[in-house]
């Protein structure tokens, strides 16, 4: 109950804080970018993706790409389309009818859509992406700088990249496993046998995140396909929350992901606040996410950006 009212109370201040993102002007999604940006959306992150997808689009030039998770109203889809000229939307039921139809010779991905909204948002990116380059964009993601690395990425990048700073305690591989481990912790021990099973490198990028990366086919549905078969048939919960994160980092890590510099891009926790303002990119995922209200603060900095670059 404390914890549901802090959220709420958290989320009003966001809410107050980034007022004036409404009067900030309208930018455009790029018809013919080689690049994607998708995202999985609902209703009450509209305020947060906006800010996020435009404070992206300040800086590049990409195509945006919206799938509702079934919540979206026509309300949320008119404000969204005043901010983002040219922004595409898959909506809920014809994502479904998509997947219907095309994931007829993939059982076992149409039944692990329906698991939990972060599969199908990797899934279905497969079904209606149209660039060569797909960048997956978290809606608490916020671009605080120019991020130079990124953009060459998106002009000409070959290898997928992932974000975040490496663990300050990394685990090995080999750790002694536990009954109560998160499904990351589980996954992270059976890379070895996973790698063994397809023929793939023992590699797993701690500390990266399925909220903001950046890939070419590293997850065609075959290779989601295999990976989610193997590790079914080594007996973990893929349907555990973050199981699909494991696939999408792994895939990518075995493909030879980069990671871009850890200074400038991160995942927010504590242990980065210091650098918060100077950092080009951050993803403020659920746990830390109004840590001393940097986000909040650096959401409303952003907003005056906006203006300004229209005055």
């Amino acid at each position: 109950m404390f914890y549901q009212l802090k959220s709420a109370l958290a989320y009003r201040l966001f809410g107050l804080m980034a007022r004036g993102l409404d009067e900030t002007p309208a930018l455009s999604s790029a018809s013919t970018s080689p690049c994607e940006v998708h995202t999985m959306l609902g209703t009450r992150d509209v305020t947060m993706y906006l800010l996020a997808v435009k404070s992206l689009l300040s800086h590049v030039d990409v195509t945006v790409v919206i799938h509702s998770d079934g919540s979206l109203s026509s309300a949320d889809v008119a404000r969204i389309s005043r901010h983002v000229r040219g922004v595409t939307f898959v909506d809920h039921e014809a994502a479904n009818e998509r997947a219907q139809s095309q994931l007829q010779a993939r059982p076992l991905l149409a039944k692990w859509r329906n698991v939990d909204i972060s599969y199908r948002r990797m899934i279905d990116i497969e079904l209606w992406r149209r660039a060569e380059r797909i960048v997956i964009l978290d809606s608490d993601v916020l671009v605080n700088n120019r991020p130079s690395e990124l953009i060459d990425w998106i002009r000409g990048g070959v290898t997928p990249f992932v974000l975040g700073q490496p663990p300050s305690k990394v685990e090995h591989l080999e750790s002694a496993a536990s009954p109560s481990d998160h499904i990351q912790t589980s996954f992270l021990r059976k890379v070895p046998e996973l790698s063994t099973r397809l023929g793939l490198p023992q590699r797993f990028l701690q500390g990266a995140t399925a909220g903001f990366c950046g890939y070419t086919t590293e997850l065609s549905l075959e290779r989601i396909e295999r990976l989610l078969t193997a590790a079914l048939d080594l007996g973990l919960r893929m349907d555990q929350w973050g199981g699909e994160q494991c696939i999408v980092i792994y895939l990518l890590s075995t493909a030879n992901a980069e990671r871009l510099p850890a200074e400038s891009y991160v995942n927010f926790d504590p242990s980065v606040a210091g650098r918060a303002y100077e950092a080009n990119i951050i993803h403020f995922y659920g746990t830390h996410r109004f840590y001393r209200l940097l986000y909040p603060r650096l959401a409303a900095r952003a907003v005056r950006s906006m203006k300004r670059s229209h005055s």
